[in-house]
C-alpha cells in the first residue's frame, strides 16, 4: 500500500507535505494480535485503511483497490 501511495505521489496524486518531502497520506493496519480469532480461522484480513490528501490539480478521484492472493 505504502509503494502505491509513494507512486501516487510521484504522479501527482497526492499532495507533498512541504515539511518532509514525502507524500501527504497514512496507511493503517491491525497487527495480528488485534485480529478477531475468527477472521483469523478464515484467513481474512480487514485491517488495512489509508487516507490522502488529494494534489490541488485533482477535481476529483476514484480509487479503486484490488488484491491479488
Amino acid at each position: 500500500m505504502t509503494t502505491v501511495l509513494n507512486q501516487a505521489t510521484a504522479n501527482g496524486i497526492i499532495l507533498i507535505n512541504e515539511e518532509t518531502g514525502s507524500g501527504k497520506f497514512q496507511v493503517r493496519t491491525v497487527s495480528r494480535a488485534n485480529t478477531p480469532q475468527a477472521d483469523i480461522a478464515q484467513r481474512k484480513y480487514n485491517g488495512l485503511s489509508f487516507s490522502y490528501t488529494r494534489s490541488g490539480a485533482i477535481h476529483s478521484v476514484t480509487v479503486n483497490g484490488q488484491i491479488n492472493l
